[in-house]
């Protein structure tokens, strides 16, 4: 059956092979949370007519037994809002990136290692390819949550707007250029994103033991929460 055609009952069908599979719960959530933010994403468009996933019941995760703190939603905008009214020479990425975390599921690994070649789009939807674990490469919707925050980091790149040519080369359109890139031009570091958003954290005024304890990882677990 074509992805845009599926409906609620094959939707449930699925579901039930992730559990006869014996997806843990976690991996479900996930899962269904993904695919759920896609036709969700699609819905808004008109693409389809409803999301067949939203009404599918979700496995209990206990996430008190987990050591990635959870931020609820009201919490993961706080957190986005504080992003976009971030300062200095990289506001324009942090806002970026934040909503990058929150609204694709993505790990940390996947943005940081992913270039400004690796958007495009699939059937007329924005995308970014990302390399996942056992270097399968993935298209990973763009919301525009998140797709209009990189267009206006992207719109401020030099790299972007004014392509140096390549020495020795042709023409400029074979260089890769990273997509979240430091000052000089380098990937940045997962460490550098764990302070950020501790960083965040306590702008948003998030409790004082949850925007201390902040990760990457954490936005995975936000991500559930947007979509």
């Amino acid at each position: 059956m074509p992805l845009l055609e599926a409906d609620e009952t094959a939707a449930a069908l699925w579901a039930r092979h992730l559990e006869v599979a014996g997806t843990r719960n976690t991996t479900a959530a996930r899962k269904l949370t993904a695919v759920s933010s896609f036709y969700s994403w699609c819905a808004r468009r008109g693409h389809v007519r409803s999301n067949p996933v939203a009404g599918l019941d979700r496995p209990v995760v206990d996430y008190d037994t987990s050591a990635t703190p959870g931020l609820t939603r009201d919490q993961a905008i706080a957190l986005l809002d504080a992003a976009d009214g971030d300062a200095g020479p990289q506001a324009a990425r942090t806002a970026a990136l934040v909503a990058a975390l929150l609204y694709t599921g993505a790990r940390v690994s996947e943005l940081l290692g992913a270039d400004i070649e690796d958007i495009g789009t699939d059937r007329g939807h924005q995308v970014l390819r990302v390399r996942r674990k056992g270097g399968k490469i993935q298209a990973l919707a763009l919301p525009a949550p998140a797709a209009d925050r990189i267009d206006a980091y992207l719109a401020g790149r030099d790299d972007v707007t004014a392509l140096p040519a390549i020495p020795g080369g042709t023409t400029a359109a074979a260089r890769r250029r990273m997509l979240f890139a430091t000052g000089t031009g380098a990937r940045m570091y997962r460490a550098e994103v764990r302070a950020l958003l501790r960083r965040l954290g306590r702008a948003a005024g998030l409790p004082k033991d949850l925007a201390g304890s902040l990760s990457p990882h954490s936005m995975r677990h936000a991500f559930a929460t947007l979509n």
